[in-house]
């Protein structure tokens, strides 16, 4: 393997940790929205 290649295989494997941690905070996010909007509705349905 040259030293380009190896250079090319590690920034392959950081994009792919990249879009996973991406996929995992769009989920997060989801899941905040989520509780918010829970809330939310909670505190109007009490209302």
């Amino acid at each position: 393997m040259t030293e380009g290649e190896i250079i090319g295989a590690r920034i392959a494997e950081l994009q792919r940790m990249i879009a996973a941690l991406q996929a995992a905070l769009r989920i997060k996010e989801i899941e905040t929205a989520t509780a918010i909007l829970h809330r939310e509705t909670k505190g109007a349905a009490n209302q």
